[in-house]
This record gives C-alpha cells, structure tokens and sequence, in this order.
C-alpha cells in the first residue's frame, strides 16, 4: 500500500544527477489525482511558486504530490517528485529513541 501524504506535511526526497546526490526537505502544497495534468494547474502555480524545477506536466499514472521546497531567495521552489522516492520528514532533533540527552 502506498504511503499518502496531507497538504501541509514535511516529506523529504532526493534527487540524483552527474554523479551526485542531492536530499531535499519540503512541504506538500498539492495531491494531484491520477490521470490529471499539472498542465492547466499551472497559471495559478506561477503565481506563488518558482515552477521551474516541474520538467513533465502530463498525467501520471498514480496519484502524485507537487511539494514546495524553501531555502533561497524569492518564491519557494515548487517540485513534483515521484510519489515512490518520497518519504515523511523526521527531524533528527526530534529524536524518540531511548538515548538519554548529552549532559556537559
């Protein structure tokens, strides 16, 4: 069963390309049913979101999610990353494991 995500969610992702690998942190902004095209979605996306990074505009096959990643200047980065490499964010600083905290 594939894992779903809710508008608002951390998700984390990575990319690869020329023999490096790039993790990226966002939040999901979008579901995007299966079938549909980010085609005629996209006007109104221009308008709050950097969509340079979204290569494919046509349907996907399963339902997908258009994330939105921060870290620079102007308008978030919008990305439309394959549902399968996406996987919920867990802050390593929010660690529940039994490790009692470092006392110095």
């Amino acid at each position: 069963m594939a894992t779903t995500f809710t508008r608002g969610q951390l998700v984390r992702w990575h990319t690869q390309g020329n023999g490096s690998r790039v993790n990226h942190v966002g939040v999901v902004v979008l579901q995007v049913p299966a079938g549909v095209p980010l085609g005629p979605l996209m006007d109104s996306l221009q308008k709050r979101y950097n969509t340079r990074a979204i290569v494919g505009r046509g349907p996907r096959s399963e339902t997908s999610y258009l994330v939105a990643r921060t870290g620079g200047r102007g308008l978030a980065k919008l990305h439309w990353p394959h549902t399968a490499a996406i996987r919920p964010y867990e802050d390593p600083c929010n660690a529940t494991d039994e490790t009692p905290p470092l006392v110095g």
